[in-house]
């Protein structure tokens, strides 16, 4: 089973809900695979708070166990957004990016060949030329 739901409410708040059920027995892991996930932003359009943007997203999957016994971690992982954009002259658009990764320190694996670093923060500035 698959499905995704999309929502968008307003011109500032977008919703995105998926989920991925598999139960059977027969891929390379044993216990079938399960995923969900929910992710949200509000970009704040007028008033004092114009420019800002904050979002959240939690993903959820089991834990699956390979053929050859290795296990791939699951559970819990939330993450927030938190970001400021501006409008420079001429134009261009300038953006600071706050993500906070992991908030629930889970031991969280996207892949096989790919560790969690655990919890994280990244600040990021980008600019259009």
């Amino acid at each position: 089973w698959m499905g995704e739901i999309n929502l968008q409410p307003t011109r500032a708040l977008n919703c995105r809900a998926n989920w991925y059920c598999d139960w059977k027995n027969n891929g390379p892991y044993r216990g079938g695979s399960r995923q969900a996930s929910i992710v949200a932003n509000y970009t704040f359009l007028e008033g004092v708070m114009q420019g800002f943007v904050t979002g959240f997203a939690i993903n959820a999957r089991n834990t699956m166990v390979f053929n050859d016994g290795y296990k791939l971690t699951g559970g819990v992982r939330c993450d927030l957004l938190f970001a400021y954009e501006h409008k420079l002259s001429g134009g261009q658009r300038m953006k600071v990016q706050l993500n906070l990764m992991n908030l629930t320190d889970c031991p969280w694996q996207p892949t096989r060949f790919a560790k969690d670093h655990g919890r994280q923060m990244l600040l990021s500035v980008s600019r259009e030329f």
